[in-house]
């Protein structure tokens, strides 16, 4: 009963931790410190050799774990914050592009330019193959087009219409991970967990590093019950750089089921207390498991603490051997 109660309640909150691909990145507050100079954003464009926006492209900085997602015009935003020295090295790397890593020497207005080489032939994630036809400046723009309509529709809750939107899109550029991610959000929202699967099951083939993606299949995993399968996503998001309380907690008691204690202590610490109340009742067992049975004890306090069992007055009626002062836990 509390893991039906649970999950319901999990369904409807889980759709905060996916990710749905933006098409532009937002800048982070405060990274402009206005026209006289100071910290400022600097935009990266991601072309192909021919000029050709690339949507979808990972920009990431050397000596920082941020990593932003070009948009619809091949434009990513790099915080100020994420770029060091004089001349910073930026990795850029897109699906069916060959990577490059370079130094970072923006224009007077902040903008530099990265031109990328299709890989021949063009592959994704080493074993699909991208149609050329979807190759085509036509046939990318259409796309394009039709994925901002779709995000529009998704913006105002016309899922059945983004839905229509996207698998339109996905007909001209049928290797688009942000594509099958999005529609695997929409699953969701309409509460079709076997697609939503599926679409993000696709997606991480084609994006197999992208962290948001595996990190929203890990979750989905998760709700269908796939245990063992949503860890090893999970562990894998984590690593790239994906961050969610919910995969903290999946991870912690699935470890702890698994008997990696150590592990699963770390990723409880940081689970909120707040949103998953059994929290600190699974903490002290994997502490204990761990040796540690002072702070085993003092974590199953803290669970009580916040989970006090609800008293019960006993009534001389219904027990009539009971002391008047006597009390029945429930």
């Amino acid at each position: 009963m509390y893991r039906r109660l649970f999950l319901g309640m999990v369904f409807l909150s889980i759709l905060g931790p996916l990710a749905f691909a933006q098409m532009r990145p937002p800048s982070f507050p405060g990274a402009s410190r206005g026209p006289l100079g100071g910290c400022r954003d600097i935009a990266v464009e991601v072309t192909d050799m021919m000029g050709a926006a690339i949507m979808g492209a990972a920009v990431s900085t050397q000596d920082s774990g941020i990593e932003m997602t070009t948009d619809s015009n091949g434009v990513a935003d790099i915080p100020c914050r994420a770029v060091n020295g004089m001349m910073p090295m930026v990795e850029v790397r897109a699906n069916g592009f060959h990577p490059e890593r370079v130094a970072l020497t923006p224009d007077m207005n902040f903008r530099y330019t990265v031109r990328l080489n299709r890989k021949n032939p063009p592959n994704v994630s080493g074993s699909n193959t991208i149609s050329v036809d979807e190759l085509y400046p036509d046939v990318q723009q259409k796309s394009l087009r039709l994925q901002e309509q779709a995000a529009k529709a998704l913006a105002i809750r016309d899922y059945e219409g983004a839905r229509r939107l996207y698998l339109e899109a996905l007909q001209l550029t049928p290797s688009s991970p942000i594509i099958s991610n999005n529609l695997g959000v929409i699953s969701l929202h309409l509460k079709d967990l076997d697609s939503a699967g599926k679409w993000f099951q696709k997606a991480a083939e084609e994006a197999p590093y992208k962290p948001d993606i595996l990190g929203n299949l890990g979750l989905v995993l998760w709700m269908q019950g796939r245990m063992d399968e949503s860890y090893d996503s999970l562990k894998k998001a984590l690593v790239y750089g994906y961050e969610s309380n919910l995969a903290h907690y999946i991870l912690g008691t699935v470890g702890l089921r698994k008997g990696e204690s150590e592990a699963a202590v770390q990723h409880l610490k940081k689970a909120s207390r707040d949103r998953f109340p059994q929290r600190d009742l699974y903490l002290s067992i994997a502490l204990r498991n761990c040796g540690k049975t002072k702070d085993a004890d003092a974590s199953f306090r803290d669970f009580l603490k916040h989970n006090p069992a609800p008293l019960m007055a006993a009534s001389p009626r219904n027990t009539r051997s009971a002391s008047p002062s006597s009390v029945a836990l429930r």
